[in-house]
């Protein structure tokens, strides 16, 4: 503890004796320059003010700023701060009011010394400019009530001062709006007041002015936006460019002293709409700042570099073993992550998974993606970054798109779902577009998912089984019954061949039932055959007849006989069977049931429709889940509609539901024809 005292107080001391030299220094450095300066100063005007006189020529029509009065007086801010400027330097500097676009030519032709004025490649080829003595916001002004922006300009008749900095500005940035020259801000104000031009522009100060002084405040409005806001500084002839120096001493000055705001409060009051260029710290104060600022740093340097050295020790270690952490859960993750840079080299990634796949020596920090990816990507000949081609290439796909791409692999027996995120990087400071790649075995999910489907299909077999036994029975009962008929009857021919024709018409609704309920059996698959929709259709009214007419259900089919479809069969039929019996639930107390088909381009567009209850909004959103039903218990599994969807899914079709509660429900699907060439 007492070498820690001590230390410290050497160290103070040291401090002490660098801060007294350097304040010394200072002192004597700053004498020397200010002499310097002077001596500079005086032979600079002797050199190019010889009479003692600088001529300022600027705009005679550009109130406050500088303006001839009803005396004939050429006063306004600016003039007062060229008075302010000639006490400054010590010489007389004379005013000279122009026209604007003859004033710039005066300063060209050396007529006259100074003029304040914006900056522009144009005019820096003939003049230099001192630092900025004010900041102006130029804005533009339309008639009250009309809506416009910025973006509107390049369309619009616009009245702007000849010779302004506002010419230049709008050829570089809007060249394609009308511009009308006019002698000052007034007169564009009359002209916008008649309605000869759309705009105005003008300096902000200038523009109050004139619109108060014509008493139009009431009839124009101000864009939000200024067109610009820039400082302005005083041009001189590029020949008297070494003035500039000591112009600049001499408006820093001025601007710290803040002659401006006493100039501006005379002429606007409390409100300045002129914005005081920045003042900047002199050498001395600098240096000093600094010097007081190095001093107090190596102190606390001192004192404190052992402590702050233990504590990053201490944190590093701490960040060093919680990154350990990570990597280990990282690695033990059952789904195998891959981060992958815009090379094609791998940054990080998990080693659990991989390992499993690829021998363990080859998964290691810096190896070519393909390494490792090979074959997950969906293109088992993959030699470079994941694929050959970019159409192939998940990882390339995903920095292309700038988007998330799935795709589903299947390698030997197994499946896997790759999930390819668009990501970054850091190398360094510099950010790097990079993909996260999730790998994951979905194997089971697979088989999971497909022998649910199996499973409800074999529910439904149940149910028609139930309703077919009781369809079946009527017409053998008709058979049994005219049979008797005939073999104890003697009925005249007419009779017996009308009790024949119900024979006939019976067995053969029976045989239709059966065969629809044999092909209902049937497991589905992804052959496609043509059929006949209206069939179709047919098909699935005929098998539940006895649900619509015990519910009070009427059914309408409107479909052309001649259409046709070609796609799975068998998955049309569970399709339509699923939604017709749902539709059955839903009409408890009666109502209409319409089944329409028409051909819309390469596709198909069934519809089916029923004024049952509807759906509520809150249901929409989980319509398709497995397992989700609004039911009771015992009277629905919840897997009709989501066999529906796989199914739709399964020949590339869409499917669109809409429903009103109380009103009833309306189910929408496309189903592409796989006869119809795409053009």
């Amino acid at each position: 503890m007492k070498r820690f005292l001590r230390d410290t107080h050497i160290g103070e001391l040291i401090g002490l004796v660098l801060l007294s030299v350097l304040l010394v220094s200072v002192a004597i450095s700053a004498n020397g320059i200010s002499n310097r300066e002077t001596e500079e100063q005086e032979r600079l005007l002797g050199k190019y003010v010889p009479e003692g006189v600088l001529i300022y020529g600027a705009d005679d029509s550009a109130p406050p700023l500088r303006f001839i009065d009803e005396d004939g007086v050429y006063k306004g801010v600016v003039v007062d701060y060229m008075n302010q400027l000639s006490l400054e330097l010590g010489i007389e500097i004379t005013t000279v009011p122009y026209k604007w676009e003859n004033a710039i030519e005066s300063l060209k032709s050396g007529d006259t010394d100074l003029c304040d004025m914006f900056s522009n490649p144009e005019r820096e080829h003939y003049f230099v400019f001192t630092d900025p003595i004010y900041i102006l916001r130029t804005v533009m002004v339309v008639e009250n009530g009309r809506n416009c922006g910025l973006e509107d300009i390049h369309t619009m008749t616009v009245a702007t001062q000849e010779g302004d900095y506002a010419n230049w500005y709008m050829r570089e940035h809007y060249p394609t709006a009308e511009l009308v020259y006019v002698h000052d801000v007034g007169e564009g104000l009359e002209l916008l007041t008649e309605g000869a031009v759309d705009a105005v522009i003008g300096d902000e100060p200038v523009m109050l002015y004139y619109a108060k002084e014509l008493d139009v405040e009431d009839r124009i409005t101000t864009i939000e936006t200024a067109l610009y806001e820039e400082p302005v500084g005083l041009a001189l002839p590029k020949e008297k460019a070494e003035l500039v120096t000591v112009l600049n001493r001499a408006i820093k000055n001025i601007n710290e002293k803040g002659q401006l705001e006493k100039i501006q409060q005379k002429w606007f009051g409390i409100s300045t709409p002129l914005i005081a260029a920045e003042s900047y710290s002199d050498l001395i104060k600098v240096l000093v700042v600094a010097g007081i600022g190095l001093i107090f740093i190596i102190l606390l340097a001192q004192v404190n570099n052992r402590s702050l050295k233990k504590q990053v020790n201490k944190r590093t270690e701490e960040l060093e073993a919680r990154k350990n952490e990570l990597q280990l859960i990282f690695d033990q993750m059952p789904e195998g992550i891959v981060l992958v840079d815009d090379e094609g080299i791998i940054r990080n990634g998990s080693s659990h998974f991989f390992r499993q796949k690829i021998p363990a020596e080859q998964l290691y920090e810096g190896i070519p993606c393909r390494e490792v990816m090979r074959g997950f990507c969906g293109n088992p000949s993959c030699q470079r970054f994941c694929g050959e081609t970019e159409g192939t290439c998940i990882a390339l796909e995903t920095l292309r798109q700038n988007d998330t791409v799935i795709r589903k692999v299947q390698m030997e027996n197994e499946i896997y779902e790759v999930r390819s995120v668009p990501t970054s990087f850091y190398e360094g400071e510099t950010p790097r577009p990079a993909v996260l790649m999730v790998v994951r075995d979905i194997t089971l999910d697979e088989a999971n998912s497909q022998q649910l489907l199996q499973t409800s299909k074999m529910v439904a077999i149940g149910q028609l089984a139930a309703g077919m036994a009781h369809q079946i029975r009527n017409p053998l009962g008709i058979i049994r019954t005219q049979s008797f008929i005939i073999r104890n009857g003697r009925q005249e021919d007419e009779k017996l061949q009308k009790s024949l024709n119900y024979i006939d018409d019976s067995v053969k609704r029976a045989s239709e039932i059966i065969d629809n309920v044999m092909n209902f059996w049937r497991v589905s698959d992804d052959a496609q055959t043509e059929f006949s929709v209206r069939d179709q259709l047919e098909s699935v009214v005929l098998l539940q007849e006895k649900d619509f007419s015990s519910a009070g259900i009427s059914v309408e089919i409107c479909c052309e006989p001649d259409l046709r479809l070609s796609s799975s069969a068998d998955a049309l039929k569970h399709i339509l069977h699923n939604l017709v019996s749902n539709a059955v639930d839903a009409m408890e107390g009666g109502g209409r049931l319409k089944l329409s088909a028409f051909r819309d381009g390469n596709r198909v567009e069934l519809r089916c429709e029923d004024t049952g209850c509807g759906i509520s909004e809150k249901n929409l959103q989980n319509l398709f889940n497995p397992f989700f039903t609004t039911k009771e218990p015992g009277k629905g599994t919840g897997l009709g509609l989501f066999i529906v969807y796989s199914e739709v899914e399964k020949v590339g079709g869409t499917i669109d539901v809409y429903s009103k509660e109380g009103e009833g429900t309306r189910f929408i699907i496309r189903i592409p024809d796989g006869q119809v060439k795409h053009e």
